[in-house]
C-alpha cells in the first residue's frame, strides 16, 4: 500500500482488505489448511493427525502436527495466485525444532470464493 500511495494511485479494493484483515485471512488460511489435512487423512483411511496451535508467535511456528511417532512443527505461509512473491521469510527459530518446516500454501482464488455455500 505505501508504495501505491508514493506512486500517486490508491490500493485497489482487494488490496486494502488483505492489509486491513490480514490477521482474519491468515486464520482463515490456517483453519482451511488444517481442514483438508483431517478430510484427507480421515478419507485415506490414515491415523488420525493430532493438532496443537501455537498461541504465542514467537517460536517460529504456527502448528504442531503429530501423527505416531512424527511430530512437525510448521509455520504456515499463504498467498494468492496473482502474488509478485517469490520468496517468504521464515522465523530462525524454526531450525531450533528436530523437524521444523514450513508450509506455503497457495490459493487459486480467494478463500471459499463460490464454495461456500449461501451463508
Amino acid at each position: 500500500m505505501q508504495a501505491a500511495r508514493e506512486e500517486g494511485t490508491n490500493p485497489s479494493p482487494e488490496d486494502s482488505r488483505h492489509t486491513e484483515f490480514s490477521a482474519y485471512r491468515e486464520h482463515l488460511v490456517e483453519h482451511l489448511f488444517m481442514a483438508e489435512l483431517l478430510q484427507a487423512a480421515w478419507l485415506r483411511r490414515q491415523p488420525l493427525v493430532e493438532v496443537m496451535r501455537s498461541e504465542v508467535d514467537m517460536y517460529g511456528y504456527d502448528l504442531v502436527l503429530a501423527r505416531g511417532s512424527v511430530v512437525r512443527h510448521v509455520q504456515l505461509k499463504a498467498s494468492t495466485h496473482n502474488t509478485k512473491t517469490a520468496f517468504q521469510k521464515v522465523n530462525i527459530r524454526l531450525a531450533e525444532k528436530p523437524a521444523g518446516c514450513l508450509i506455503w500454501v497457495l490459493r487459486e482464488s480467494p478463500p471459499c470464493e463460490g464454495q461456500c455455500g449461501g451463508w
